[in-house]
């Protein structure tokens, strides 16, 4: 093995183009001494300079901050088994009108509902969504497939509420999209 190598095979006449790179003016690397194939060599102790690290918040999320008055929503699709995620379908958001007994009613414009389209992963996220009481609709509109919308029983439609300013986080939900 030779000076410019380590135990591991590393040489480290390869590290040296790789400090300059990144901008390390001055960054000497020192040859290691092969080691002694009767001992096993001590570890070395590195020596850590703290760097100032300055955090913004805005870029620490992988999701965009909404706008004040709007607001954001984001979530990801399983079939009802939980087993297969529903992978670049389209995905609306109905607007809940409530009667005055409490109960209600929602609406899907193709053109003027928030929307969006799931990942290969079934992930979603849905920009500048107006304040307001919304159902997710899964599915494309139209199709012959007929969209599924996320119920919370077996009679009940699951209503969330989209704060302005707000990202809202509808984490796993499960249709029968698929299962049909």
């Amino acid at each position: 093995m030779s000076a410019f190598q380590s135990s591991h095979g590393l040489c480290l006449r390869k590290v040296l183009p790789v400090c300059a790179l990144i901008g390390l003016v001055g960054c000497t690397v020192a040859p290691l001494a092969a080691p002694s194939p009767q001992t096993t060599p001590e570890p070395r102790s590195a020596v850590v300079t703290p760097l100032p690290v300055t955090v913004i918040p805005e870029l620490a999320s992988p999701l965009p901050v909404p706008e004040a008055e709007r607001g954001l929503v984001t979530g990801q699709v399983f079939n009802l088994a939980g087993d297969r995620p529903v992978a670049n379908t389209p995905v609306y958001l109905g607007l809940v009108t409530r009667t005055p007994d409490g109960g209600g009613m929602f609406t899907v414009e193709p053109n003027t509902s928030p929307r969006g389209l799931t990942d290969e992963e079934g992930r979603f996220t849905i920009r500048d969504v107006p304040a307001g009481e919304y159902v997710l609709v899964v599915g494309a509109l139209g199709s012959i497939r007929t969209p599924s919308v996320v119920m919370q029983s077996q009679t009940q439609v699951r209503a969330f509420t989209v704060q302005p300013g707000t990202v809202t986080d509808l984490g796993l939900v499960r249709v029968d999209y698929l299962d049909r």
